[in-house]
């Protein structure tokens, strides 16, 4: 699967295609891999894949995995499944772990007051 998903460029094709490159990453989930002459190669891929890469890989430190990974496999087989922010909670202690994005803000910002009505009385005194 992840052959279908994979194309190879060079830094001079990502250079002269970074908006259809990217957009494809987005919509299509594909991923690049950079060669660069004398230099390792890149992967470009979606934020959403990554985190999954990530947890696959933590998972795969695990002692047990071989065992984790059937009873997951099993779970699914009969319909049962979690969501991967459970998952990923439980991977690293954080209960309020999201797949990927930016959490909402905590306020809105709000309307700013003009400058000179924001000068401290000290400040008035010295211009009036």
């Amino acid at each position: 699967m992840l052959d279908e998903m994979q194309k190879t460029i060079s830094m001079a094709e990502l250079a002269k295609n970074a908006e259809r490159i990217a957009k494809d990453i987005e919509t299509a989930g594909t991923v690049y891999r950079v060669k660069r002459p004398g230099h390792r190669a890149m992967l470009l891929m979606d934020d959403a894949y990554f985190e999954g890469w990530k947890a696959v890989i933590e998972l795969m430190q695990r002692a047990n995995w071989r065992d984790e990974w059937a009873r997951s496999e099993a779970e699914l087989a009969q319909g049962r499944g979690r969501e991967l922010s459970e998952v990923l909670a439980e991977l690293t202690g954080d209960s309020a772990a999201k797949p990927h994005g930016r959490a909402p803000a905590r306020r809105d910002a709000g309307r700013r007051a003009a400058k000179d009505q924001r000068r401290s009385p000290r400040t008035k005194r010295r211009t009036a």
